[in-house]
C-alpha cells in the first residue's frame, strides 16, 4: 500500500513539473491592426507565480508573407527589457504563431509585463487581432513611431495605451515546481 502511495505522490508531483502556466489574452479577437514598422501589444497583470519564459503567441493574419516578426517581453511600468523571441517569417494565414524566447528569462509574480511584437515590411502585411470592447486589466499598446530594429534596453516610447486586448500571451514555466523534483521517500 505504501508503495502504491509513494508511486502517485511521485506521480502527481511529476505531473506539475512541466506544467506551463501563460500571461496574456489568448482568446482570438475581433479586429486587427497592422504591426509592420510599428509595435503593438499588452499590458498584462502579474504572473500566478515565479518562473522561465518558454514561447510568445500571437494570434496573426499574415497576407503576401515575406516579413520579419517577433516579439519582446518587458517590465512594467519601467519598460526594461527581459527577453526577446527568435525572428519568423510567419506563413501566409491567419492563427497563432508561435514564437520561442531566446533566453527564456526569470519572470517574477510581483511584476507587471508588457508583451510586444513589431514586423520588418518585406511583402505583404502582417496584423495583430485585438477586441474592440477591452477588459479590465489587459491593456493594449501601440507605438506608430518605431520602427523594425533591435528591442531596446528601456522601451520609453509606448504612445497610445487603450483598452483593446491583444490576442498575445506568454507560456512560461513556474519555478515553485522545481523544489519537488527530489523526491526520497521510505516505504518501510
Amino acid at each position: 500500500m505504501r508503495t502504491i502511495v509513494a508511486a502517485l505522490l511521485i506521480l502527481l508531483l511529476a505531473s506539475n513539473l512541466w506544467a506551463l502556466d501563460s500571461l496574456g489574452w489568448w482568446t482570438t479577437r475581433f479586429a486587427e491592426f497592422s504591426i509592420i514598422d510599428a509595435v503593438g501589444g499588452l499590458l498584462t497583470q502579474s504572473p500566478a507565480s515565479d518562473g522561465n519564459l518558454r514561447e510568445m503567441k500571437v494570434y496573426l493574419s499574415v497576407i503576401g508573407g515575406g516579413s520579419y516578426v517577433k516579439c519582446g517581453f518587458y517590465l512594467w511600468p519601467d519598460t526594461t527589457l527581459v527577453d526577446s523571441t527568435e525572428i519568423l517569417t510567419p506563413p501566409v494565414d491567419t492563427g497563432w504563431v508561435t514564437f520561442k524566447f531566446i533566453d527564456s528569462a526569470t519572470i517574477y509574480a510581483d511584476s507587471s509585463y508588457c508583451l510586444l511584437i513589431t514586423a520588418d515590411y518585406v511583402d505583404g502585411v502582417v496584423s495583430v487581432w485585438y477586441n474592440l470592447t477591452g477588459d479590465v486589466g489587459d491593456d493594449w499598446a501601440r507605438d506608430l513611431s518605431r520602427t523594425y530594429g533591435a528591442w531596446p534596453a528601456v522601451f520609453n516610447t509606448i504612445d497610445n495605451v487603450n483598452l483593446y486586448p491583444v490576442s498575445i500571451y506568454a507560456t512560461y514555466e513556474p519555478t515553485a515546481a522545481a523544489a519537488g523534483q527530489v523526491i526520497i521517500i521510505n516505504t518501510q
